[in-house]
């Protein structure tokens, strides 16, 4: 599977159900937000934007919420499931901003790789990792097991209006910290070719 130059954004985990009577100490989930989500088979992702993915809305409880504990939804960026044999996951050129969930018990990452994969079937290089985490503002999850290859930003990518629904706009703003630090060249390039002068490439 190849993707270049995609936008996934306002991504939502399932609301959890409503529940009229329950007595447990468990916490109780809404559902997991996921931008990406490949199993069992080769990715390749270029030039391509996921912001604004959410994990569910907490269930909603009736006559004894004291007692029944719930919190939103786990939520990533690019979840990678088991790979097999020469599978390999890439993310060149990617920004991924804006991921978050629940509670700190959860982890909620931009690129999440299954604990079963060895480390090299996932790299993420020449790419932007910004806002993963609880708050969705907070630096602290990145990576689960994915190999960072090389020239990784962790910084605010500045879109122009993320987040606002239909009035959402996620070319980056001309103050983007972003603009013209990816590697130019033809390879790189294929997408922008039409875009003014000067454009990094």
């Amino acid at each position: 599977v190849s993707v270049d130059g995609a936008l996934i954004a306002g991504v939502r985990g399932g609301a959890g159900g409503y529940h009229s009577w329950f007595v447990g100490s468990a916490t109780r989930y809404g559902g997991q937000g996921v931008g990406i989500d490949v199993d069992g088979s080769n990715l390749s992702l270029f030039g391509t934007t996921v912001s604004d993915v959410r994990g569910g809305v907490e269930p909603v409880y009736g006559s004894n919420p004291e007692n029944t504990p719930a919190a939103n939804g786990h939520a990533v960026g690019v979840r990678v499931g088991e790979l097999t044999g020469i599978q390999t996951v890439t993310l060149d050129h990617v920004i991924i901003s804006g991921v978050f969930g629940g509670t700190k018990t959860q982890t909620h990452p931009c690129v999440s790789s299954d604990p079963n994969n060895a480390l090299s079937k996932v790299q993420v290089q020449r790419s932007a990792l910004h806002a993963c985490g609880t708050a969705g503002a907070l630096q602290e999850d990145y990576l689960e097991n994915a190999a960072e290859v090389g020239s990784l930003w962790f910084i605010d990518p500045l879109f122009i209006n993320p987040g606002a629904g239909k009035a959402s706009n996620y070319h980056l703003s001309s103050a983007s910290p972003l603009i013209d630090v990816g590697f130019g060249g033809a390879n790189n390039c294929e997408f922008y070719l039409l875009e003014p002068a000067p454009n990094g490439c």
